[in-house]
């Protein structure tokens, strides 16, 4: 983890997710800081009427879960990778707490490029992005990349212009 303090407090996020929120760097806009979120509204994994004491529950950290995969298909795909998803800067500190520093995925224009599930309750049909989905669903299976989280609000779908997308 970086030494240097990233200031986020004062900083509206672009993304808010069930359990974490997404700045864009203040030093570099080419990439996001990912920290969880620990406000009152974010999701939890297991309910507080679960049968399974609160010491026994399992502490999930989706950011180092998401630095470990992303690191084992660095190791196996190399810089390909970057075709369908983020390189991963490592962890630094924020006045949030940790934070996990990736590539931002932004569109032609320079804007930062919405998740599919915002893209298709703003009117765009999944017709769309058909070529997108079918250069990523051969990327998973050329390289073995097995993912469980393929839901429409964890896609980002980028616009390269003249109806081209990329699914990342």
């Amino acid at each position: 983890m970086q030494n240097k303090m990233i200031r986020l407090k004062k900083t509206e996020p672009f993304g808010i997710g069930g359990r974490r929120l997404c700045f864009v760097h203040p030093n570099d806009p080419d990439r996001c800081i990912k920290v969880l979120r620990t406000d009152e509204n974010r999701t939890i994994r297991l309910n507080k009427f679960s049968l399974i004491p609160v010491w026994a529950r399992r502490v999930y950290d989706n950011n180092a879960h998401e630095m470990i995969e992303l690191a084992k298909i660095q190791k196996r795909v190399g810089n390909l990778m970057s075709r369908h998803f983020p390189r991963c800067h490592g962890m630094v500190q924020t006045d949030l707490g940790p934070g996990l520093e990736l590539d931002l995925v932004r569109d032609r224009d320079g804007k930062i490029s919405r998740s599919l599930r915002e893209l298709l309750s703003k009117g765009h049909s999944l017709e769309t992005f058909r070529e997108a989905f079918d250069e990523f669903g051969d990327f998973l299976l050329d390289h073995v990349i097995l993912t469980r989280s393929l839901l429409d609000h964890n896609l980002a779908a980028q616009d390269h212009g003249n109806g081209k997308w990329t699914i990342k």
